[in-house]
C-alpha cells in the first residue's frame, strides 16, 4: 500500500496470483483493507495500536461484515 505521496506504507507478505480473481477494497466503516483472492482466501489488513499494518484472515471464527462492493461482487461468499 502506498501513501498519497507515493511512499510505501505496507507490503504484504502474502503473494496473490494474477491468474485468479483478486479484489482490493478499503472498508468504509473502519481503517481496514480487504483483499479477496480467488486462490488463497480473504485477508484483512488493520492498523494496530502502534500504527503498524497487521494481516489476518477472514475465517469461520471471525467474519466481519465485508464492504458492500465486495459482497456484491462475490454474493456466494457473503450471502
Amino acid at each position: 500500500m502506498r501513501a498519497q505521496d507515493g511512499s510505501e506504507v505496507f507490503r504484504s507478505e502474502e503473494l496473490f496470483s494474477m491468474r485468479h480473481t483478486t479484489y482490493v477494497l478499503w472498508d468504509d466503516g473502519v481503517d481496514r483493507v480487504w483483499v479477496y483472492s480467488g486462490d488463497i482466501g480473504i485477508y484483512l489488513y488493520d492498523v494496530d495500536a502502534d500504527g503498524r499494518w497487521v494481516s489476518s484472515t477472514w475465517t469461520e471464527l471471525s467474519r466481519p461484515e465485508p464492504p458492500p462492493a465486495l459482497a456484491a461482487a462475490r454474493p456466494e461468499m457473503f450471502p
